[in-house]
């Protein structure tokens, strides 16, 4: 039920249907002062999710802390959460990632590297009536890329990141009691990622991947209405308000 929920919950805190939501309601109404000032709010609204500058400002400011990663130390498992790859119509013979692909990358990064031994892939499928299995797909991708098999652990049951510190801990607890590992998810994701995985007793430091607020813009992006932004005030509505409601349920 509760995973039903915040999904009905990701779809009315979406921007996106706040602007929907306004446009539909200044066309409908009668009242010609209330359709002046709900469109006002929405030009404000769209300026304000639009612009790059304020976009980037404010959502760093929840990113969680990244690190070079010579500057990791050693760990026994890394584990890589899910949500970097896309769902495909047909069942073809590659991978597509999706725009935190970054967290598969650096993961094997982290691997090449020996910061970590193993690589942990937690994940099934967070989608209402979909049968993908993230963690199972991504376990023939590593060994596509030359990782052994006997590196790599997976949970595939997972549909939120609630489960995948519950079934990870299942399987790290008698795999590798007293370890230490390497959560390793996008930053924007971090906070509430670190909270469950410790909350299960899990003895975790942060790898933060896939940072939003960090790549170069041209000044006229900063002045200009850029709608991608909206997606990244999307993303981190949905994780503040997921943090907190996790909060309240003591997941963290």
């Amino acid at each position: 039920m509760f995973f039903i929920l915040s999904k009905i919950l990701l779809f009315l805190i979406s921007p996106t249907t706040w602007f929907i939501g306004l446009i539909a309601f200044a066309l409908w109404t009668k009242n010609e002062k209330l359709r002046k000032r709900l469109m006002v709010i929405f030009l404000v609204l769209f300026l304000i999710f639009t612009n790059t500058f304020l976009t980037q400002s404010i959502i760093g400011k929840w990113e969680y802390p990244i690190k070079n990663i010579e500057e990791m130390e050693e760990y026994e498992v890394g584990i890589l959460l899910g949500g970097y790859t896309l769902e495909q119509k047909e069942n073809y013979d590659f991978t597509t990632l999706s725009k935190s692909g970054n967290r598969l990358i650096q993961t094997v990064e982290l691997y090449a590297s020996g910061k970590i031994k193993k690589i942990m892939l937690s994940g099934g499928n967070g989608m209402i009536g979909s049968k993908f299995e993230e963690a199972t797909s991504s376990l023939e991708l590593l060994q596509k890329m030359g990782i052994p098999k006997a590196d790599i652990l997976f949970e595939n049951k997972s549909r939120n990141t609630y489960e995948n510190a519950i079934y990870s801990a299942e399987i790290l607890d008698e795999k590798y009691p007293d370890s230490k590992f390497l959560l390793i998810t996008s930053a924007f994701h971090q906070r509430r990622a670190l909270g469950c995985f410790r909350k299960q007793g899990l003895n975790c430091d942060a790898f933060s991947a896939d940072l939003k607020t960090n790549t170069k813009t041209l000044i006229i992006n900063f002045i200009a209405p850029d709608s991608e932004n909206i997606a990244l005030w999307q993303m981190t509505i949905k994780e503040i308000v997921g943090y907190w409601v996790y909060k309240m349920k003591g997941y963290l």
